[in-house]
């Protein structure tokens, strides 16, 4: 497909009529259409409320499924995430410990394949979570990251260090479609 653009206008010069000629054959001598508005998509939009939206923003899925959701925020700074570099070590070390940490996948670790591991201390049974060495070093540091913070809805959660500021803990499959990817990427990738 090939697409010339003959001519440009500012808005408030735009002809009555716009002129669409297509092609069957490359070659051979275009059909004229006469419309009152062209989409950017180069299609008839005299119906469209607006003719300049190429894609028409919606509240919910026009599908029918299910709304996409964003995926756990901790802001704990970094405080209930380990790499498998720590994972590992603590598995060995303290297993009951590290049997609370859940894969954490986020769009590095879901395109590049690594692995981060992430507690969610307000799941832990609070009997076992006195058990738990280490637990209550990392909430102390997340309760001391909120209330620095100059972010109002982070300071509002700083007394309960052990949620996350948005909790969503699938427990049965689901997609990742990381927010950012590459533009070399022939697709986005989605799994």
């Amino acid at each position: 497909m090939r697409v010339v653009i003959i001519g440009l206008t500012e808005s408030k010069a735009v002809p009555k009529d716009r002129r669409l000629f297509s092609y069957d054959d490359i070659n051979g001598e275009p059909h004229e259409s006469v419309h009152t508005a062209l989409s950017p998509y180069l299609f008839d939009a005299s119906g469209l409320f607006d003719s300049h939206i190429a894609v028409r923003e919606e509240s919910q899925p026009i599908n029918g499924l299910p709304k996409l959701i964003t995926g756990s925020q901790p802001i704990d700074d970094g405080n209930f995430i380990i790499g498998s570099e720590e994972y590992h070590p603590l598995k060995k070390e303290n297993p009951e410990f590290a049997s609370w940490f859940r894969p954490f996948i986020g769009a590095r670790e879901f395109i590049q394949g690594s692995k981060r591991y992430i507690v969610h201390p307000a799941s832990i049974p609070p009997q076992i979570a006195k058990k738990l060495n280490g637990l209550s070093r990392r909430l102390e540091a997340v309760r001391k990251f909120r209330h620095a913070s100059k972010r109002i809805s982070t300071k509002a959660i700083a007394d309960s260090p052990g949620e996350f500021g948005v909790t969503v803990i699938p427990d049965e499959p689901f997609l990742a479609i990381p927010q950012v990817s590459s533009e070399r990427r022939q697709y986005a990738p989605i799994g």
